[in-house]
């Protein structure tokens, strides 16, 4: 889990947890000792095979810290927060695959009304883990120049659940309650 700490403790509702929880990854293969720096977006991250990834945006992959995105000087930039604090939380459990995820919601579109990630981070925070472990780190960078987000594109293929349901989709839940990954 990547959490941006000063977003959720300083940021009014419901922009905190907007924009607090930037990615989750999970079933993360027991034997993988290192996530590669270079790690493939797509919900299943093609050089981690096994794992499923979330992020508030970015097409899947990484969010990474943006405590300044605009550069300095730049009218656009609004927030009182200049330094940032991030967490990696990293939980073991003695399952493969974390059972029964929160199902996404969606606007009558099909795209996400709010951060899953936050969901998602809710979620296995309420499960019994056999260990955790936190980093944390500061970051007060400012961008040199400022690019907006892309377009995010959910994928949709329909028999890759979120949580491995292997039900035909009705209505982008499938029939036994499972979430599709598919968000159409």
């Amino acid at each position: 889990m990547f959490k941006d700490l000063s977003v959720l403790a300083h940021a009014p509702a419901p922009l905190n947890v907007q924009h607090g929880y930037h990615w989750a990854i999970w079933d993360i293969p027991v034997a993988t000792t290192t996530i590669p720096h270079d790690l493939a977006t797509g919900f299943h991250p093609a050089n981690l095979a096994g794992a499923s990834q979330w992020s508030q945006r970015n097409n899947y992959g990484f969010f990474p810290p943006c405590p300044n995105p605009f550069p300095v000087g730049n009218a656009n930039f609004s927030c009182p927060l200049v330094e940032d604090s991030y967490s990696f939380t990293i939980y073991a459990f003695d399952f493969t695959h974390l059972p029964a995820l929160p199902t996404p919601d969606l606007s009558a579109n099909g795209e996400p009304t709010n951060n899953y990630v936050a969901n998602v981070a809710k979620y296995i925070e309420s499960l019994p883990a056999l260990a955790v472990a936190e980093y944390r780190a500061t970051s007060h960078a400012w961008a040199s120049s400022f690019a907006p987000p892309g377009t995010i594109e959910y994928p949709c293929v329909a028999d890759d659940k979120i949580d491995g349901g292997t039900n035909k989709k009705d209505g982008g839940v499938t029939i036994d309650g499972s979430a599709l990954m598919c968000l159409e």
